[in-house]
């Protein structure tokens, strides 16, 4: 997996960009380091681009990553996942789903959509796909 991440305070906005195959350990650690950033506030708005990732996590790590980021509060902003491919998408929703209590989470596969969510225009600090032109 690649991973990087991004932290903009002065617009309240945390997001990361996944590329490849992602395990549960990664994105425990890749977590860790975002929230690791003095940068960093669990209040902020959030991006997470898996539009160029393949997800090989299983339904059953996804929500163990759920209670991860649920028992170290690690987040009460609102986040969107940006994704295209069938298996990412349903792993995202099920994420989403299980993820409410703490804060919402939206789930498209556009810029345009995700800047709308958030309120913030996400077009100069992510990549843009075929769908996004």
């Amino acid at each position: 997996m690649e991973a990087k991440h991004f932290i903009k305070p002065d617009i309240g906005l945390v997001g990361y960009e996944i590329r490849g195959k992602a395990s549960l350990q990664e994105m425990i650690d890749l977590y860790a380091v975002i929230c690791g950033d003095p940068d960093f506030s669990p209040d902020f708005k959030g991006i997470a681009d898996w539009r160029f990732a393949e997800s090989n996590l299983k339904v059953e790590e996804i929500k163990q990553l759920v209670e991860h980021v649920k028992e170290r509060r690690l987040s009460f902003g609102a986040w969107v996942a940006l994704v295209d491919l069938p298996k990412v998408t349903a792993l995202a929703e099920i994420y989403a789903q299980s993820i409410h209590s703490l804060h919402p989470l939206y789930v498209c596969s556009t810029l345009k959509e995700a800047s709308r969510l958030l309120d913030i225009d996400l077009a100069p600090l992510l990549p843009k796909t075929n769908q996004d032109l």
